[in-house]
C-alpha cells in the first residue's frame, strides 16, 4: 500500500516552500513510476491455465466448423468431452440400419462419423439419408444413435467431427 500523506502541508510552516512540495511531488512520482513498472511486470509474465489454453483452443476449432456441424460439437461438450476434427471418415456402414448406399448420402451430405451421425436429429438424418415419406421405409432413429453413440465410444471417437476435404469425398 502507498505510503500516501494524510494532509496537504501548511503553507507557513519551514518545509512547506515550493522546493519543499516539489520534493514531495517528485517522491510520489517516483514511487508511482515503480508501481506501475511492477504491474507491468505482473501483467507481462502472466500465462493462461491449461484449461483456459484448452477452453481457447475448443473456440477456435468451433469458429472454424460450418454451422451443420456446431450440434456436434456443442453435445461433445454436454458429453464431457471435447470435440476434435479429423479429415478420416469412419465406416459408417457399420452401424445398424446403415449399408453403403446409406453411407455415401451421410459421406455426401458431410457426415463422416460415428459421432456426427449419433448427434443428428430425426430429421437431420432424414434428409441426409435422402429417405424423404416413404412409405416403405421404416427406420429408428433412436436405436440408430444409440448405435452409433456405442461405436464412437468404443472407437474412442467421442466428439470427432470429420473435417471435410475435397480428396476425402
Amino acid at each position: 500500500m502507498p505510503n500516501w500523506p494524510t494532509s496537504a502541508p501548511s503553507a507557513r510552516g519551514s518545509n512547506s516552500g515550493p522546493r519543499s512540495l516539489a520534493a514531495e511531488r517528485d517522491a510520489i512520482q517516483a514511487r508511482l513510476n515503480g508501481r506501475e513498472q511492477e504491474l507491468a511486470g505482473l501483467q507481462g509474465g502472466w500465462l493462461p491455465s491449461a484449461p483456459l489454453q484448452a477452453a481457447v483452443a475448443v473456440a477456435e476449432t468451433l469458429s472454424t466448423l460450418p454451422a451443420s456441424k456446431t450440434g456436434a460439437a456443442s453435445l461433445a461438450i454436454v458429453a464431457g468431452g471435447q470435440p476434435s476434427t479429423s479429415p478420416r471418415l469412419q465406416n459408417l456402414a457399420d452401424i445398424r440400419g446403415i449399408g453403403p448406399v446409406f453411407q455415401q448420402r451421410l459421406y455426401k451430405a458431410g457426415v463422416g462419423t460415428f459421432w456426427e451421425v449419433a448427434s443428428l436429429g430425426d430429421e437431420e438424418l432424414a434428409n441426409a439419408l435422402q429417405i424423404g415419406d416413404s412409405p416403405h421405409l421404416h427406420v429408428e432413429w433412436t436405436e440408430l444413435r444409440a448405435d452409433a453413440f456405442r461405436l464412437a465410444r468404443e472407437s474412442g471417437t467421442v466428439g470427432q467431427i470429420w473435417r471435410a476435404t475435397a480428396s476425402t469425398i
